[in-house]
Formats: C-alpha cells, sequence, structure tokens
C-alpha cells in the first residue's frame, strides 16, 4: 500500500489526480470472494477516486453497479474483443467520474501468445495492435456522450497504442464530440493522412537564439 501512496499522492496534493484505475484481469469473475476483495480494496485507497475495470461478463449486473454507485466507485466502461464471456461495450455510469477505456477489437491477436506464428503475436502489444473505423469512432462517440450525462468529469483512455493508433483515433473522437480547430504534430497526419480532413498540422516553434 505504501508504495502506491507514495506515487499517487504527490498527484492527488497537486491537483493533477483524475482517478486510480483498479484493473482487473477476465479471471477474476463475480464471486463472493472477489467481492469481498473489492470492498477491503474500497476501504483502503477510499481516499482517491476510484474507477474499477472488470472484464468478465458476470460483473454485468444491475447489483453490482448498485454497490459500485453507493461505495462511489467508477466504472470502467470498456471496449474489448467480446469473445466468450467477455463483458460488452456499453455505456454504463457509476460514482462521479465516466470512464471509457478502448482496447481495439483486434479479435486475431487478443488472446494470442508470445511467438505464436498462428495469430502473428509476438509480443504483447500486439494485441493491442489496431485502428479504428470511422463508423466505430461514431459508435463510441455516442457511448462516450452517455457515459458523461450526469458525470462530474469524464475521461477517455485509448489503448490501442502501438503504432500511434490511440493518438489518430483521439483526435477522430475529438471532431466527432464537436471539437474544432483541432492542431495536431505534422508527423501525425504523414502517418495518418486521412487525419488532414479534420485536423491541421501544428506551427513550428519559433528557434531560440543561442
Amino acid at each position: 500500500m505504501k508504495q502506491i501512496t507514495q506515487g499517487v499522492d504527490p498527484l492527488l496534493q497537486a491537483g493533477k489526480l483524475g482517478a486510480v484505475l483498479c484493473q482487473f484481469p477476465w479471471s477474476f469473475k463475480n464471486n463472493e470472494i472477489s467481492r469481498k476483495w473489492l470492498m477491503t480494496l474500497f476501504s483502503t485507497f477510499k481516499e482517491y477516486s476510484l474507477v474499477v475495470e472488470l472484464r468478465h461478463a458476470s460483473w454485468d449486473t444491475p447489483a453490482i453497479y448498485e454497490i459500485l454507485d453507493k461505495q462511489g466507485v467508477g466504472f470502467a466502461t470498456i471496449d474489448q474483443p467480446v469473445i466468450g464471456q467477455s463483458i460488452k461495450f456499453k455505456p454504463i455510469l457509476t460514482g462521479k467520474i465516466g470512464y471509457v477505456r478502448l482496447h481495439g477489437r483486434n479479435y486475431k491477436t487478443w488472446f494470442g501468445k508470445k511467438g505464436d506464428e498462428s495469430t502473428k503475436s509476438k509480443s504483447p502489444a500486439a494485441r493491442y495492435d489496431y485502428l479504428y473505423s470511422n463508423d466505430e469512432i461514431t459508435e463510441i462517440a455516442k457511448n462516450v456522450k452517455a457515459v458523461s450525462e450526469g458525470a462530474e468529469e469524464t475521461y477517455v483512455i485509448q489503448n490501442n497504442h502501438p503504432w500511434g493508433q490511440a493518438v489518430a483515433n483521439a483526435v477522430q473522437l475529438k471532431s466527432v464530440l464537436g471539437e474544432t480547430d483541432i492542431k495536431v504534430p505534422s508527423t501525425l497526419l504523414s502517418r495518418f493522412p486521412h487525419l488532414s480532413e479534420i485536423a491541421q498540422p501544428e506551427e513550428p516553434e519559433p528557434e531560440k537564439e543561442s
């Protein structure tokens, strides 16, 4: 606990801490032991704004959302490949913080193992190697709007990052949500030329005199 608080407290004291994400794997399922573990976690770190990311579909129940809301804990609405008993992407708000996390939809490599040629997954990052389409970004924007209704703050975290896709999709999402006059590095436009329809290159900073 001390290691965590030492890293988080400076952000909290500086007013720069949005939320602390408590992330759990698909194998963490809804049962009595897991629920007690969560309640202990929430009690231990109650001084922070917490958001919990649960990936197994067994957590997708009104009773769980009610518990999180009473505890003031946000629920991470996640977009991921829906395989078997994986939780689906839908707008959920508990507590005061809206939180949307995008992992991509790379079905071929999601459960692939390192060095598995059949899935072309040579590294853990391969599962997040995904670029959302315009239609998918429009769908995501609707969920972001729904989550943000009633929330004091809403965060959208993009985890489809190996080759800059997260940044490109963030620009697209900003545009769909109504933001204009978007400036991006010219290198991003070179990598993703379709962004030129909604964004402009940043002006280079003037050289400093030596």
